[in-house]
């Protein structure tokens, strides 16, 4: 029987359903757990085919319970709180927004059976459900509805207007051709038209703006809750007129943006201008029953909820911020108990309210299996013997029929089921899993689960080391400073169409010194890359055109990269050369070690898992990347990888850069390793004399397995008796001279390094294939992306902040980086948060005194923590769910995220604020990091962020940091470009003889700014088409083409034509293709005499050879396109110069 049935079926559950469709008194459920709460919610709506609001007392239990009831088959959806931001934020990051109109957009659909909600959100004020309706719409396949109808109803639902959609909320037109990213999905849609009929569409990848899969019909719900229209200024201008002096300046500024076609700061300020009365979820679900799933707990938030709202707001309208009649509107609403339906508690307690019956669930509780495959038939035997139906969630699949087996073994009765069926005599087990399983007495159901998900939808991503990367031109506007490959620094002028003699091309215009112009072919876009250095301040050296300057300076950078490269090649050479350490494969002992893991492992950690074990199965020494976001699980990786080398009979050393990680690791790994035979050691600040003298003398001995450690484990007086595995964490926080120690003692040795932002120069390797790379980019279960604020600093908005997380039993981390006025830091914060116990921080501290510090700060006896950048690697702290950072705008891009990787480091939603001075003009350079640290909010965004500041601060040098001058002269990507020459030219590995082909034929070849307009991306395609080098690749790219901007014209067709025409003369050795009249010339150095006879034997187009001179082949072209001729040609010759270089066929052998 299923699970549904089974709970249908019960006596207390038919009396549960009979009170709650009655509409009289709450009923009363006692004995309860919040889950068990709402899957009997679930359980009603589906038989009374309704809707259910389950009411939780936080965010993360709603989202947990919506989770494991989706998994259970129900269609439920999680309502979260949002911030509703009633002052002026510089930006502010809106999953928590987009997740709720997602959740909306599902109820306007009727697809929704249980709507799992936080005592927070159902207190706040939501879009009005007839609102939503007007501004929500479908389009579907075959419909007619003009694009400039669809355009306009896209920007009334708050979608903004891109060249490329990347994330929620946005939409981009290029000619017939529509791709939406709505909010109610997680990819975005392609719209192909044929006039003003939607004649195809698709769901496209938003990497690769590539389509996928075709689908009938999309839904597009709001892109905000808040729309405001521009005909709201007049309104907004007339309330001025009443307001306090500070607000009526931010209503006449909001309505002059509104009139010129801007934005407000924040849109929520307007709700009460916009809605004719405060709504909540209630409001919006009028009929829909309401069971709260933990009475005690959701009304102490709520009565919490209530007292902070009026604090915040009673602060605002003082300040001036909120005007005295929007007060009441914003004010968080009680939860209306006249709609509640039923009330449940774990104990028999007063839940405030008269109830029509009392029943009891007689004690449930969770039940959760850590891994240990023993355990869990002892439970489910006794479990059995008690006349329970036992249900066992495995996981994955192959887990439930290993488990089914294992059971079997025993003498139980076992059975693979593809649901939860819950059965007498007969133990069913499954490929499903739940954040928690449960007990229920009353029933006789006991579901155990492990916490391994198998992916809901398994998508595994792919990490191509191609695509936009450092020298892109993806970015690029007039007067940036660009390279070109022969001619060198020089300023960006924008693309200029030229028409010579009625052929229309396009050219890259660069600016040299001296007034110089260069016009370069958009063909040979390859040649040209955006300049990136070290250097955000000095300003490159420009170039002057045939002076002789550029070649010189490329000499200079070649013979520094040559001595560079052969340590380089010296270095991976002995790792590639010496035999390292082959482990053997998995034993029971490491599977053991395995399954006692409590969390699901997502398919990225397994991926990298497997690729870890991989490498250290071969005898070649591992030197692997492990690049995650901040607490996906990379340790868990470095555990199971430190756990095959002790069982492989090998020590692992664990060096980390601080001294409270040391201790953090130490204590992790000591939890993780419980039960196993492996001697741990810490050697730092925190040990001992003693303790540190018998680690020294274990590591030598061999006695201690895994060594954890700061910098001291790279002294002298450490020698490992038998190394076999060496971790790094944190790995962008050691300095070169560090890393050259490693590398000396690491030889041999397989290396692992973790970061969540590993510094460019290491990224740079490993995407240059020097080094193996792993990438962690999927977020683990229960984790809520950090809602992040960049804002002028304001006393007000600091204090609310502090406030609010104090309110719901949270800490604070407030970030000031200078230790010398960091008391007067504090002592400002104990004005603003006057029973808050506040401590400090910082570098300079004394070991112990920091001990203690963090200390307290674990033990909750520490409200707020005003600290320096010590926290950038401290110890992981859940319940500090707040960060405020000082003068944000100073800080490198990967400093800050690694910052924001302090908070949200549980299930409950973590705020991040990053300020700047009041009236400070940010630099660009600061704008640029502040921006993309708030883009990059997702889980898995420390890979994107490193890429990002490589475009930002560029790379440095691989080993050391002498060769930053010349990144300076020549470029980011320039630099790689010599530097890989070099090394080549030290192998000994010849460079192919390819000269640089110029093609100048009589054809119209360019993009016409008709069919794509952005500056931006018809760069991006040009460099696109440049990189064509073979039939294969230009039909790729001219269904990119078709795919992404409808029909392809002649000239892109032509413009494709000629970049394949190009690539392939180069290949013959041809340096000039040139149109003469009614024929075309091909030119070169020499003429291959037996190629050209060859050809002529073929009887294909006639050519003539001109031998004097500058050497040439002439076609005619007898009427037909340029194109077409040279594509043949070349195409012809081609295949006989290959066929003339393949070895002959030898004969067959005689039969005697």
């Amino acid at each position: 029987m299923r699970l549904f049935e089974a709970i249908e079926n019960q006596p207390i559950f038919r009396e549960l359903a009979a009170a709650v469709a009655s509409g009289g008194y709450p009923a009363g459920v006692f004995g309860s757990t919040p889950f068990v709460a709402s899957l009997l919610a679930a359980v009603y709506a589906r038989r009374q085919q309704t809707v259910v609001i389950a009411l939780f007392a936080n965010d993360g239990e709603a989202s947990r319970a919506a989770e494991d009831l989706s998994r259970l088959g129900f269609d439920a959806e999680a309502f979260i709180s949002r911030d509703i931001v009633l002052i002026d934020v510089e930006s502010v990051s809106h999953e928590a927004e987009q997740a709720r109109l997602l959740t909306l957009g599902r109820l306007l659909r009727g697809g929704c059976e249980v709507v799992c909600a936080s005592a927070d959100a159902g207190m706040q004020p939501v879009i009005p459900r007839r609102q939503l309706s007007e501004k929500a719409f479908s389009v579907k396949l075959g419909e007619t509805l003009p694009i400039g109808t669809l355009t306009a109803r896209l920007l009334a639902a708050g979608f903004v207007r891109v060249s490329e959609v990347e994330a929620s909320g946005q939409f981009a037109v290029r000619g017939g051709i529509v791709d939406i990213f709505p909010c109610t999905s997680d990819t975005p849609v392609r719209l192909d038209y044929f006039g003003d009929t939607v004649e195809e569409m698709f769901r496209i990848d938003a990497a690769t703006q590539r389509r996928s899969v075709s689908i009938a019909e999309v839904f597009l719900s709001p892109a905000r809750e808040t729309l405001i229209p521009p005909a709201l200024a007049d309104t907004i201008r007339k309330a001025a007129a009443g307001a306090p002096e500070k607000l009526k300046s931010i209503y006449l500024r909001d309505a002059e943006l509104l009139q010129s076609g801007g934005e407000p700061p924040t849109g929520d300020r307007y709700m009460p201008f916009l809605w004719e009365k405060c709504e909540t979820l209630f409001d919006f679900l009028p009929d829909a029953p309401v069971f709260v799933c933990s009475a005690a707990e959701v009304q102490e938030r709520a009565k919490n909820g209530l007292l902070c709202g009026e604090q915040e707001l009673s602060a605002l309208v003082e300040g001036g911020l909120l005007s005295r009649g929007h007060y009441r509107f914003f004010l968080p609403k009680p939860l209306p108990a006249e709609r509640v339906s039923a009330y449940f508690e774990a104990f028999t307690r007063d839940v405030g309210a008269r109830l029509s019956t009392v029943l009891s669930l007689r004690g449930c509780t969770e039940l959760r299996w850590g891994g240990d495959s023993r355990q869990l038939r002892e439970d489910a035997r006794g479990y059995q013997e008690e006349n329970y139906q036992v249900a066992v969630l495995a996981g994955t699949r192959r887990a439930a029929r290993n488990m089914c087996d294992d059971l079997l073994r025993e003498g139980l009765t076992a059975a693979v089921t593809t649901d939860v069926i819950v059965q007498p005599d007969c133990i069913s087990v499954t490929h499903l899993s739940l954040n928690r399983g449960f007990l229920i007495p009353a029933f006789g159901i006991c579901v155990i689960s492990t916490t391994r998900h198998e992916q809901l939808s398994a998508s595994s991503r792919s990490y191509r080391k191609s695509g936009r990367g450092i020298g892109s031109l993806s970015d690029i506007s007039k007067g940036d400073y660009v390279v070109h490959a022969s001619h060198g620094i020089g300023v960006y002028a924008g693309i200029k169409t030229i028409d010579f003699h009625g052929v229309v091309k396009d050219y890259i215009t660069i600016n040299y010194k001296g007034g110089d112009v260069l016009y370069v072919p958009v063909t040979q876009l390859d040649q040209v890359s955006q300049y990136v250095a070290p250097s955000e301040q000095k300003e490159p050296p420009i170039a002057r055109l045939n002076s002789g300057e550029w070649q010189k300076t490329r000499q200079s950078v070649y013979r520094s990269a040559r001595d560079m490269a052969k340590e380089l090649i010296q270095l991976y050479a002995r790792r590639e050369k010496e035999q390292g350490v082959r482990f053997p494969e998995d034993d029971d002992w490491q599977r053991d070690f395995e399954l006692r893991f409590a969390y699901s492992e997502t398919d990225d950690q397994m991926r990298s898992i497997g690729e870890v074990k991989q490498d250290m199965e071969r005898s070649r020494p591992m030197d692997r990347l492990l690049c995650g976001d901040v607490g996906v699980g990379k340790t868990e990786v470095a555990m199971r990888a430190a756990f095959k080398c002790v069982d492989g009979g090998y020590q692992c050393a664990l060096l980390v850069p601080t001294t409270i990680l040391a201790w953090q690791h130490y204590q992790s790994f000591l939890e993780r390793f419980d039960g196993f035979p492996v001697r741990i050691a810490m050697l730092s600040r925190f040990s001992t004399p003693l303790q540190v003298k018998e680690a020294v003398k274990g590591i030598r001995d061999g006695s201690v397995d895994i060594a954890i450690g700061t910098h001291r484990l790279l002294q002298k007086d450490i020698q490992f008796k038998k190394l076999g595995l060496l971790i790094v964490d944190e790995e962008q926080r050691f300095g070169v001279a560090h890393k050259e120690k490693l590398k000396q003692a690491a030889a041999g040795v397989d290396v692992l390094t973790l970061s969540a932002t590993p510094i460019p120069r290491t990224l740079s390797m490993a995407l240059s294939g020097i080094r193996d790379m792993s990438v962690i980019e999927q977020a683990p279960q229960g984790r809520q992306p950090v809602q992040t604020y960049v804002v002028e600093y304001d006393d007000s908005l600091i204090g609310d902040a502090i406030r609010r997380e104090l309110a719901r039993g949270g800490q604070v981390y407030y970030l000031h980086n200078h230790v010398e006025d960091i008391e007067s830091c504090a002592e400002r914060l104990r004005r603003l948060a006057p029973d808050a116990h506040i401590e400090i921080a910082h570098g300079k501290m004394d070991e112990a005194s920091l001990s203690r510090v963090w200390a307290r700060l674990l033990g909750g006896e520490c409200d707020i923590l005003v600290c320096t950048t010590i926290i950038e690697t401290g110890v992981d702290v859940p319940n500090c769910n707040t960060l405020i950072v000082e003068n944000a705008d100073a800080m490198g891009l990967s400093q800050l995220y690694q910052l924001r990787g302090r908070v949200g480091r549980s299930s409950r939603r973590a705020y991040a604020y990053f300020t700047f001075r009041r009236d400070k003009v940010l630099t660009e350079v600061a704008t640029k990091r502040l921006s993309a640290i708030r883009d990059f909010t997702d889980f898995g965004s420390g890979y994107k962020i490193a890429m990002r500041d490589l475009q930002i601060r560029g790379a440095g040098n691989f080993l050391n940091a002498s060769q930053s001058g010349h990144m300076h002269a020549v470029g980011y990507d320039m630099y790689i470009k010599i530097l890989e020459d070099a090394i080549n030219d030290e192998k000994g590995v010849a460079r192919p003889a390819v000269p640089e082909c110029l093609v100048d034929i009589t054809v119209d070849a360019h993009l016409p700014e008709s069919y794509i307009s952005d500056p931006a991306v018809r760069i991006e395609m040009y460099k696109r088409v440049a990189a064509v080098n073979s039939e294969e690749s230009a039909a790729d790219a001219a269904d990119e083409f078709r795919d992404r901007f409808g029909t392809l014209p002649d000239s892109v067709d032509d413009l494709i034509a000629v970049a394949l025409i190009r690539t392939a003369a180069e290949r013959l050795g041809f340096y000039e293709v040139k149109s003469r009249g009614d024929s075309v010339c091909l030119y070169c150095e020499r003429l291959d005499a037996d190629l050209i006879r060859r050809y002529t034997r073929t009887g294909l187009r006639p050519i003539r050879v001109e031998p004097k001179g500058r050497c040439c082949i002439i076609a005619d072209l007898n009427g037909e396109r340029a194109t077409v001729v040279l594509r043949r040609l070349l195409a012809a010759l081609e295949q006989l110069k290959s066929e003339a270089a393949a070895p002959p066929a030898q004969p067959p052998l005689k039969q005697r």
